[in-house]
């Protein structure tokens, strides 16, 4: 899951070379099925950040 700190303008490059802009708003979170491969690249003109939190199993 991640927050945006800024708009983020995220180029999504995945397996196989395909690759897909996708936008997200300051402060809405998103996140993917777990396991899905893929870079995140600044797709915009100006800086993005955001926090990134991976959900795991509890050990045991």
């Amino acid at each position: 899951m991640i927050v945006p700190l800024t708009m983020c303008e995220m180029l999504l490059e995945e397996p196989g070379g395909g690759s897909r802009t996708v936008t997200i708003d300051q402060g809405v979170s998103y996140s993917r099925e777990a396991g899905v491969e893929h870079n995140v690249v600044n797709g915009g003109d100006g800086p993005m950040s955001f926090i990134e939190v991976e959900l795991k199993t509890p050990a045991g």
